[in-house]
């Protein structure tokens, strides 16, 4: 059973709620929700959005995803300026804000300013920290390719879009580079392809000392709660202390990506956060 399936079930029974009424508020039945709580039903991003909101939850507790701080995480604290002065050095276009909210300000005006597309390569960060509502209260058209979102041609809008947004499973402060480890490849596609600006949104949990713990923050950290979250039969998702690099067919941690510098001829945003960001 995946964390998913028990985290729903627990759900529904602290709302008292018998399985026809959740069938009832998420437009399903209660057969496919008895084989969804029993782990025996597969689910999409988007049904665990709709069994969320029914539920009075968040996705990302439904998922189970925890911020866990640790020595290769964010045990200390690390000075986002001198950060920022850093990525400047190689060629990345630096933005620091103490919170969430100015930091989604900041990427609506550029947005607007952009007559162009818009894609995100994340999609319970973004939604958490608000960048999705606020894109859509200002009425600025986006289409994501995220890890957990499962749409191909709207993925494929998103890599072409002319303005990529996306975060980071970790960013090394001792050489200022950022790494991505995916296992769909779409939002590290959409980093790398012809648009006119990508731009990085990356939150104080995803700073690490050094580039060795960039990779295992995000190997035994963002990785394993995936794989733990929706079942995936790897040694990850019942051991997130470690990764054995195993050789698994559900295997999450697919493509690695690590940006030394901006690609040539490209525009990178770096938007550092003094707050949590995604997992």
């Amino acid at each position: 059973m995946s964390v998913i399936s028990e985290n729903i079930k627990k759900r529904r029974r602290e709302l008292k709620l018998s399985q026809e009424k959740l069938a009832e508020l998420v437009y399903s039945s209660k057969s496919k929700i008895n084989r969804i709580e029993k782990g025996t039903k597969d689910i999409t991003y988007s049904e665990i959005e709709i069994f969320a909101e029914a539920l009075h939850t968040s996705p990302a507790k439904l998922c189970g995803f925890k911020r866990v701080d640790d020595d290769y995480r964010n045990e200390q604290s690390f000075d986002l300026p001198t950060l920022a002065e850093l990525l400047k050095k190689r060629g990345f276009e630096v933005s620091v804000f103490a919170t969430k909210e100015e930091a989604v300000s900041h990427v609506v005006s550029i947005a607007k300013r952009n007559t162009g597309s818009v894609g995100l390569g994340s999609k319970i960060g973004f939604d958490e920290m608000g960048l999705t509502r606020a894109l859509e209260d200002s009425k600025i058209q986006f289409s994501h390719a995220s890890e957990i979102h499962s749409n191909r041609d709207e993925e494929k809008k998103a890599i072409n879009s002319s303005i990529f947004i996306l975060s980071a499973t970790g960013i090394s402060f001792e050489t200022a580079e950022i790494v991505n480890i995916s296992a769909n490849s779409r939002s590290i596609a959409g980093s790398l392809s012809c648009a006119d600006e990508v731009i990085f949104i990356i939150g104080k949990n995803k700073v690490t000392s050094n580039l060795d713990n960039a990779l295992k923050r995000t190997k035994s950290g963002y990785i394993s709660q995936i794989a733990s979250a929706y079942g995936y039969n790897t040694p990850c998702a019942t051991n997130n202390e470690s990764c054995p690099e195993c050789d698994e067919p559900d295997r999450l941690c697919r493509t690695t990506c690590i940006y030394h510098r901006p690609p040539r001829g490209m525009i990178n945003r770096v938007i550092l956060v003094d707050e949590p960001i995604g997992y």
